[in-house]
């Protein structure tokens, strides 16, 4: 299998950045090989399949290898080496505990792998052999400006005009923290940041699909630099905002790998850039390092080994959390909080706002069949929509088109997790989108 993918893509860059992976491994101390070994096949599929199929040049399944190369592999190889703990309490992984993680990534790569190339088989049949209907849509450009602009006022008017506030996030979070007002009023904060303040980038996302004017554009953009600039918000958010709006922008010229290449930058610098305004205090200082990798921020999988290692199993009932996001606490006291804030209470963290990646999602709620049912999952969803995406919605000015760039950009923030912060973000999102398009648009007829 690994020779028939590696074949596909008609490139030696796999081979090349899978054995500059494992040599970095080597030089920087890991000489243990059956991690070595895994690590090696681990990578050389992620990127077999990252740089595959340039006709396609991103889709979700590429971003879920993406996820795992630089979160699974790369950090989890460095903190092995380092012998750090990401995690917020006293916790010790051994290099049995890493080997065993590596085998199990390549098992669930493996079922991953076989469940999306045969959905993707039986997707393809299906829409050869299906005819789809393309709804003729209108849109009011003036209307969509206007909708940016109100947006773009009400956001200014919530931030007192600071901007601060608006383009500095370390700021921003220092005000939500220490503002009781705030803190009296967090559901109507969580509609203003969910809802209104990105009408914006709903706005741009369809003045770039439906090809409108270079002015109307230009005002989107400008509107979504003051409300959602990349260092006032958090990476998770950038992502979700500005990538569909760079792809979009990018069109053709993104072709081939060069979309990959571009992922990979921001990943690598753009990102750990970003990391600054998180705590920013007035001081620039940018160091870039591979020791990103080894914080807080890339605790995934260790956060997947130590629910693995204290054998935290809930029977489904974490799941109740993003099945309910919509239903406020004030209502339902007792409904489930995020994994990784569960997670680490149990063990006294001294930081509970942390993460849980998607198939440690799956191990917490039904253990190791639930790692296997979420990677079927996984590959399901994903070989449906890059189908769908790449043969009928691409091009076609529709709002499923939007919706699959969306979840292009949360990505990521899905895979890291937790599920409850993450549907409730990609919800909403796509909520802003769906409500934006259908009061600014009309559908003529279907042909």
């Amino acid at each position: 299998m690994i020779y028939y993918m590696y074949k596909k893509t008609y490139s030696l860059i796999p081979l090349f950045i899978s054995l500059i992976t494992l040599l970095y491994f080597y030089n920087i101390g890991i000489t243990d090989f059956p991690f070595l070994l895994f690590a090696f096949l681990n990578t050389l599929i992620c990127n077999c399949i990252m740089f595959s199929n340039a006709n396609r040049p991103f889709t979700l399944y590429k971003m879920i290898m993406l996820f795992i190369y630089v979160f699974f592999i790369l950090a989890n190889a460095i903190q092995y080496y380092n012998h750090t703990n990401t995690l917020t309490f006293p916790n010790i992984f051994n290099s049995s505990d890493y080997i065993g993680f590596q085998i199990m990534l390549f098992l669930i790569i493996l079922i991953t792998q076989i469940t999306y190339s045969e959905v993707a088989k039986i997707e393809l049949n299906k829409i050869k052999h299906q005819s789809y209907n393309i709804p003729i849509i209108r849109v009011n450009y003036f209307s969509l400006v206007v909708a940016a602009i109100f947006s773009t006022f009400i956001t200014l008017c919530y931030m007192d005009f600071n901007p601060y506030r608006l383009f500095f996030r370390g700021l921003t979070d220092e005000y939500l923290l220490n503002d009781s007002s705030l803190e009296v009023n967090s559901s109507i904060y969580l509609i203003f940041d969910k809802i209104i303040r990105p009408i914006p980038f709903a706005v741009t996302t369809i003045l770039f699909l439906f090809k409108s004017p270079s002015i109307y554009k230009f005002i989107g953009l400008l509107c979504m630099l003051i409300v959602l600039c990349p260092t006032g918000l958090s990476r998770n958010a950038v992502a979700m905002y500005w990538l569909p709006i760079f792809i979009l922008w990018g069109g053709n010229r993104l072709r081939h790998n060069i979309f990959m290449w571009i992922i990979w930058c921001g990943l690598f610098f753009i990102f750990p850039f970003l990391n600054i305004f998180r705590r920013w205090d007035g001081n620039f200082e940018f160091k870039w390092s591979m020791d990103f990798l080894d914080n807080i921020n890339f605790d995934a999988s260790q956060l997947f080994m130590a629910v693995i290692k204290y054998d935290w199993i809930t029977f489904g009932y974490q799941l109740l959390g993003p099945f309910t996001f919509f239903i406020p606490r004030s209502i339902w006291s007792s409904k489930p909080l995020g994994s990784g804030h569960q997670f680490t209470t149990l063990y006294h963290a001294s930081h509970t706002n942390v993460s849980m990646p998607y198939w440690a999602e799956g191990f917490v709620n039904f253990g190791f069949w639930g790692i296997i049912l979420f990677s079927i999952i996984l590959a399901y969803v994903c070989a449906k929509l890059d189908s769908l995406y790449w043969y009928k919605w691409k091009d076609k000015f529709n709002k499923e088109a939007g919706i699959y760039l969306i979840f292009i950009g949360s990505s990521i923030f899905i895979l890291r997790g937790d599920l409850l912060s993450s549907t409730a973000y990609c919800v909403g999102t796509i909520l802003c989108f769906i409500f934006t398009i259908s009061l600014c648009s009309k559908v003529l007829r279907k042909y």
